[in-house]
């Protein structure tokens, strides 16, 4: 049986998201029964020393013991997961030492004999032969034939994030680089809030455009640099009570929300891992403006009226306002219509179906039209209008 045995360091702040990886690798282990996965909690909130780029913090730990079964997929198991480098030499993330032919700085993949630009491999070890593969992300299903690797990887990920650091500088040098690698979201949110409320928020993808850092860019150096204007914009936000309950709602409603695109997803799932790596931060930065225009539409669909016009049915009218806010147009073997999507001042709905097109939304005024009846759609209370027209 192929295990896990080790020691590791783990920042106090990040607590919760390290047990509650524990936890979902022991539900993977269970899934392909094995024996689950064992944490003993050795040492508890003790400070620490530590150096990084010269200037010397202390840092809470908590001190674990991380022993038990490690994922086998048909007879593989995940020894390490490589992160190429683009512009330097790849990383290796592991819970083993690994044969030194990995160390080439290769993204070739052993499974499709291919060598090409990748973001991540991994190395597998046959666990009767001992052989081992180096095959990419986007190859490993194919190669071990689980439909389920994606999960199982994405957990073996989670807690590699924790193995493969060692938090003692004195023996890892790397200790710098390694250690902001992991965040919490609910920290990281809290700066983005106080970013964009100060600064105003730039995407990552207008980041790009613009070639300057994103808000989530700029919340992550704010969080792991250590010079002293930094220090005291942490120190300020965290301490704001309203900051962190506004992170804390954000957190909480996209926990709770049912996915309807791939986007919701990944933040529905960085909300219930309740942190994130860099490469993450542009999402999760995202979180805060993405909420901000839900509960925006929200608020703006609780103040319009969701009555029916108060006029006479199949009487005609002139000289009304109607702010036209769409039209879908409908194809059909007789050709086209179209269907406009109207509210009055008050929100009220409208609707007016028919084979003429009245033009681009905006607010139309001196309309003529004769109520048609009065219908109800998810909820929404609408009337219907015909023989539409304009003077």
């Amino acid at each position: 049986m192929y295990t896990i045995d080790r020691i590791t360091e783990v920042p106090s702040d990040l607590d919760v998201a390290f047990n509650k990886t524990i936890n979902k690798f022991k539900k993977v282990a269970t899934k392909l029964d094995l024996e689950p996965i064992k944490c003993d909690l050795l040492e508890k909130n003790y400070k620490k020393q530590i150096e990084f780029d010269g200037t010397k913090f202390l840092v809470t730990f908590n001190k674990y013991h991380i022993h038990g079964a490690v994922p086998v997929l048909n007879g593989w198991s995940v020894r390490a997961r490589i992160d190429a480098g683009v512009h330097s030499e790849n990383i290796i993330r592991s819970v083993v030492d690994v044969p030194e032919r990995f160390r080439d700085n290769s993204t070739f993949c052993e499974h499709c004999n291919t060598n090409r630009k990748r973001k991540k491999l991994f190395l597998l070890e046959h666990v009767e032969t001992g052989e081992w593969v180096r095959v990419g992300s986007s190859c490993l299903k194919q190669f071990v034939d689980i439909d389920e690797v994606d999960s199982i990887i994405n957990n073996f990920e989670n807690l590699i994030r924790f193995l493969d650091v060692d938090l003692n500088p004195e023996v890892n040098e790397s200790y710098g680089k390694s250690f902001p690698e992991i965040i919490n979201l609910k920290s990281f949110l809290a700066m983005v809030i106080h970013l964009t409320k100060q600064y105003g928020y730039m995407s990552g993808t207008k980041a790009r455009e613009l070639d300057c850092p994103s808000t989530g860019d700029d919340a992550l150096y704010v969080l792991t640099n250590e010079h002293d204007s930094n220090k005291k914009i942490r120190e300020e936000v965290l301490s704001n009570t309203g900051l962190i309950d506004q992170a804390t709602a954000i957190i909480e409603y996209f926990k709770t929300i049912e996915p309807t695109s791939d986007y919701e997803r990944v933040l529905s799932i960085l909300a219930k891992d309740e942190f994130l790596i860099p490469r993450e931060s542009n999402y999760a930065a995202s979180m805060y403006i993405t909420y901000q225009r839900i509960h925006e539409q929200q608020n703006a669909s609780e103040q319009k009226v969701n009555e029916y016009l108060d006029l006479e049915l199949k009487k005609r009218y002139s000289n009304m306002t109607l702010n036209l806010i769409k039209i879908i147009t409908c194809e059909s073997i007789y050709g086209y219509s179209y269907l406009h999507i109207f509210e009055d001042a008050e929100g009220r709905c409208v609707r007016w179906f028919g084979s003429k097109r009245l033009g681009e939304p905006g607010v139309y005024n001196n309309l003529s039209f004769t109520v048609k009846g009065f219908d109800e759609y998810k909820g929404v209370k609408q009337t219907t209008i015909t023989r539409v027209s304009q003077k």
